[in-house]
């Protein structure tokens, strides 16, 4: 599976008209795209910051899809935006948990360049995926990465915010993980936090 990432800036206090677009205009023909496999909109009010994350089945529909895409924001989302955005790329390295989805969402940069992406993802599904499955509040993971360019994003999904952050607190799973894995990251990670306000 394959997914594009396209990072959102809102003009301050058009999130919410954006959202509305998105629903109305921009999914409902996005989900008859041929090889489309789901979308997810984080948002951050605080920072007025979103992230459209769609889902493909191949590389070749992830590709015929990249036109549409960027003409549907162009023409319809374009006006909430204070830049065009630009599109990321990658591969659905780990797909895991009860589902993907729930109401809050971290996500943090994976720096791992092409070569250290096996190991680090042997580590990870051996080591701490199972721990992370017993997480109160845990619904699901996503670890995207892009070979060629050593870059990634990690995403987990939660039911409630407090319990999305007591996993990031000292000595909890998110910084054992993070500390295990530091050895195959090219730069410092950063992560934030967000509400899910659009999935199927």
């Amino acid at each position: 599976m394959y997914a594009r990432v396209i990072p959102i800036q809102c003009r301050p206090g058009l999130l919410t008209d954006f959202l509305s677009v998105y629903r109305s205009a921009v999914m409902p023909p996005l989900v008859q795209e041929p090889g489309f496999n789901g979308t997810l909109v984080l948002s951050d009010p605080e920072v007025h910051t979103s992230f459209i994350v769609t889902l493909w089945n191949s590389t070749t529909a992830l590709a015929r899809s990249e036109l549409k895409s960027r003409k549907a924001v162009a023409a319809m989302l374009l006006p909430f935006l204070t830049a065009h955005p630009q599109p990321e790329h990658y591969e659905v390295l780990v797909r895991a948990g009860q589902h993907i989805g729930g109401l809050f969402a971290r996500m943090i940069t994976l720096p791992v360049p092409g070569e250290q992406l096996d190991p680090a993802r042997a580590i990870y599904e051996q080591e701490y995926l199972p721990v992370l499955r017993q997480q109160p509040g845990f619904h699901g993971v996503m670890w995207l990465a892009n070979r060629s360019h050593g870059s990634g994003r990690g995403l987990s999904f939660w039911t409630s915010k407090e319990q999305m952050q007591a996993a990031d607190r000292e000595n909890e799973i998110f910084p054992r993980v993070l500390s295990r894995l530091a050895k195959y990251f090219s730069a410092p990670t950063e992560r934030g936090y967000y509400a899910v306000s659009v999935q199927i």
